[in-house]
């Protein structure tokens, strides 16, 4: 009766220390961004730039990168991506229905709700070890981040 006691406490904790979702991503702004589960966090940067059509209208933003790797094969994690993704004729690039084969990364546009833009990139070819890799990537106006 111990070792049942025993193993199932272990299993609650490890539940509860280990994030899912959104959770994963420290420092996001906006609290639902769509993160594939199962995924584990391997990496987290941030960085600010500015863009602007001009000199004149150039704006401040910061950008946080979330690299994550699942487990599950690439074409679970497209399929996800896809699904949540914003039509191609609002997507910035035109990706067409299918990969080239010379592509090595998939980028899709996601919804924008309280950020400036939310996307995710895909690496087309298999982790070492299995699985998949992709990153979020998050921007904000820098006067929104204060």
């Amino acid at each position: 009766m111990r070792t049942w006691t025993a193993a199932a406490l272990a299993l609650a904790f490890q539940g509860c220390a280990e994030k899912q979702g959104s959770e994963k991503l420290s420092g996001a702004m906006k609290p639902d961004i769509p993160v594939y589960e199962p995924s584990t966090l391997e990496d987290r940067e941030d960085a600010s730039y500015q863009a602007g059509m001009d000199f004149d209208s150039l704006k401040s933003y910061h950008a946080y990168h979330w690299s994550l790797r699942s487990p599950d094969p690439l074409e679970k994690v497209v399929a996800y991506y896809r699904t949540l993704a914003l039509p191609e004729e609002e997507d910035e690039l035109d990706l067409g229905d299918e990969l080239e084969e010379e592509e090595t990364e998939l980028h899709l546009e996601l919804p924008p709700g309280d950020s400036d833009s939310v996307s995710v990139t895909i690496q087309l070819k298999p982790a070492k070890g299995g699985g998949t890799r992709f990153t979020l990537r998050e921007s904000v106006l820098a006067e929104r981040r204060g």
